[in-house]
């Protein structure tokens, strides 16, 4: 029953565990490296095989799943792990899709071997926070320059890639210079693309985010001081 349920709906994605784990610490992330030691005393990065994902996912397919979401990215050297995993998918010929949340401009590399594994339901999500450099250096553990960006997503639309930005509105410390930069770069690319997509959003607090833990060093006042408080204001 659960099985014909799920058949008779489309384009089913399932979240899918690659590795734990982080080598930075983005202000707004409760799983960042700090986190992770705090929380659950883990020191390093792992990966799952990639013989395992390709396993799990086709678990997830014989249970009605047409994709999966993938959100683990921990540093650039683990894009030669994807560029394995997705080569494995095709030969063992899995037709499955997947949204793919990079931390770091993915390299060309991946994006040939991402476009060749996948059809026009996968799609990239990018998530640069502004349109400041100067802004993006204290909000993300990963740097890239807007420069480096554009390169990425014109090879993007270039490969015919489905690419969404993802821009964070009320960073501490953004300016009004910063919002309009984050602003511009926004309809810049809206403008520029017909493949890629923008979407912005106010970040919500983590239990265990670096802003939660020193709030002193981004302006803030702590109101959630334990886990039952997040509960309390999700209720």
């Amino acid at each position: 029953l659960f099985r014909s349920l799920y058949a008779e709906r489309k384009n089913i994605f399932g979240g899918l565990t690659v590795g734990r784990g982080c080598h930075v610490n983005c202000f707004y992330c409760g799983g960042g490296s700090r986190a992770q030691a705090l929380i659950n005393h883990r020191k390093r990065v792992v990966f799952r095989s990639p013989e395992k994902i390709v396993e799990s996912m086709k678990h997830l397919q014989s249970f009605g799943y047409t994709g999966t979401y993938i959100s683990f990215d921990p540093h650039p050297q683990s894009q030669h792990y994807y560029v394995d995993l997705f080569q494995k998918m095709r030969q063992a010929k899995l037709n499955f899709d997947v949204i793919f949340s990079a931390w770091h401009l993915p390299s060309k590399e991946f994006l040939l071997e991402f476009q060749k594994t996948f059809s026009r339901g996968s799609s990239i999500s990018i998530s640069p926070e502004t349109g400041s450099e100067r802004l993006r250096k204290t909000a993300r553990g990963n740097f890239f320059r807007n420069t480096e960006l554009m390169e990425m997503l014109d090879q993007c639309e270039k490969l015919n890639i489905r690419t969404t930005v993802f821009f964070s509105l009320g960073i501490p410390g953004e300016s009004k210079a910063d919002f309009y930069e984050t602003l511009t770069m926004k309809n810049m690319i809206r403008s520029r693309y017909k493949n890629i997509g923008t979407r912005a959003f106010l970040v919500e607090m983590e239990p265990g985010a670096p802003w939660h833990l020193h709030p002193e060093k981004f302006g803030l006042k702590k109101i959630r001081r334990s886990l039952q408080d997040f509960i309390q204001d999700q209720s």
